[in-house]
């Protein structure tokens, strides 16, 4: 090892670093030879309290009191012949009545999401057009049918799956068709509001066949 300085008896010499060590390699495992098993995990045992009863002990271990158990496979036996009486059961063609409440169902939804759309162009039209200043019976009928055009369309809107036979909905709809008319009737002489009346009117309309489609029901 040569060394920069001038005095080469003085120059610090540095050991060599000893060799590293490497783990021994782990043996091949021959073939055929089982897989080792690992170590089970110890699972604190839950112990009654001194002084508990047997019923206790069981509830403690999860298992339920002899008079509880159920005989060992009753519970598949009835699933498997419940199974086999629904696969074995006759099923006949489906019948008109089927339809009939399928076309229904589809008119009710069809005639309350229309109406719930009437309703609201009324309500927008209205406040656009009818709030002419000086004609104070017309603009109190516009407000009142905007606010009552405007709850229903929220009303249709919001629950489309309520019972056709629920009395709240049925007056909504006639206090709605009602105040349609009135509105339009009194907002038919004011300039500009043409759109505004055929909206209501169209809204009452609408009410109305809505409300003959729940009669049917």
């Amino acid at each position: 090892m040569s060394c920069a300085r001038p005095f080469p008896g003085r120059c610090p010499v540095t050991p060599p670093a000893p060799p590293a060590r490497h783990a021994p390699a782990a043996a091949p495992v021959p073939r055929g030879a089982p897989a080792a098993t690992p170590l089970p995990l110890r699972v604190p045992v839950r112990r009654p309290p001194r002084g508990a009863g047997p019923a206790f002990a069981r509830a403690l271990r999860g298992n339920p009191p002899p008079e509880a158990r159920a005989r060992p496979g009753a519970g598949a036996a009835r699933e498997e012949t419940a199974m086999a009486q629904a696969f074995t059961a006759p099923r006949g063609p489906r019948g008109p009545e089927d339809l009939w409440d399928r076309d229904r169902l589809v008119r009710y939804l069809e005639d309350r999401f229309a109406c719930a759309a009437s309703c609201r162009a009324a309500a927008t039209l209205t406040a656009r057009h009818c709030g002419t200043p000086g004609a104070e019976p017309a603009v109190l009928r516009a407000l009142r049918c905007v606010e009552v055009c405007d709850s229903t369309a929220r009303l249709l809107g919001a629950e489309p799956l309520q019972d056709p036979e629920d009395d709240e909905l049925r007056f909504r709809l006639d206090w709605c068709r009602t105040t349609c008319l009135d509105c339009a009737a009194h907002c038919a002489g004011l300039p500009g509001a043409e759109e505004a009346v055929a909206a209501c009117r169209a809204c009452a309309a609408s009410c109305a066949r809505f409300l003959a489609t729940l009669a049917a029901h």
